[in-house]
């Protein structure tokens, strides 16, 4: 599960489609997905 707090304005997919870049009203967040790895 991934979390933000604010709403959400922009976001953008890394060349490799791993990682997502997203832009909010508390900063810039960044998240990698890596399958098969349980979320913390």
């Amino acid at each position: 599960m991934m979390r933000t707090d604010g709403a959400l304005y922009a976001c953008a997919w890394t060349s490799d489609g791993r990682g997502l870049a997203v832009r909010g009203e508390q900063g810039v967040y960044f998240y990698e997905f890596r399958p098969g790895i349980p979320a913390q």
